[in-house]
């Protein structure tokens, strides 16, 4: 005979439900995963802002190196035409370069010197990068062993509250 609920009649047959266990966790705890969360995203936007300095070195040092061969180039060119007037005229103190030319030596300086800066931008970020990837690990495997051994968690639950891959949670644990 079936036992009627609120919901309609409830049989024997165990198919039509299923239970959910429901963990709680302290709020200890909770406030340590929430901040792992936080070191975590921290140490992937570093990283992000680590391998946009490099690209922008790379930009950077490869317009530098194109103004530089431009003005090598202008330099040549000139040079040998302005050696030439300066020879047949006898005036080699009052013979000046182009101001074409003058510029783009100046321009493959400043080009030169944005790219130097940059590298030690994209070497602080680098650095910056690294620190927050270490606190980040850490972090994520100070909570990870608390979750999976204190808490008798699961691997893959203990992924979920973290925001990471199992995999990554177990190479945090055996780490």
């Amino acid at each position: 005979m079936p036992i009627t609920t609120l919901f309609g009649p409830f049989g024997t047959n165990a198919d039509g439900f299923e239970l959910v266990e429901e963990v709680r966790l302290p709020e200890t705890i909770l406030a340590m995963v929430a901040r792992a969360q936080v070191e975590h995203t921290s140490a992937n936007k570093h990283r992000d802002l680590a391998r946009a300095a490099e690209e922008a070195v790379a930009t950077a040092t490869d317009e530098a190196l194109t103004a530089t061969r431009r003005a090598a180039g202008l330099l040549v060119d000139h040079g040998e035409l302005i050696e030439a007037v300066a020879d047949a005229s006898g005036l080699a103190d009052d013979v000046r370069l182009p101001e074409l030319v003058v510029h783009a030596v100046e321009g493959a300086h400043l080009a030169r010197q944005t790219a130097r800066q940059l590298v030690e931008t994209a070497r602080v970020a680098q650095r910056a990068a690294n620190v927050a990837a270490r606190e980040a690990i850490v972090s994520n495997r100070e909570v990870a062993r608390l979750l999976t051994r204190q808490c008798g968690l699961t691997t893959d639950d203990a992924a979920g509250l973290l925001g990471l891959s199992p995999e990554r949670v177990q190479r945090l644990l055996t780490g």
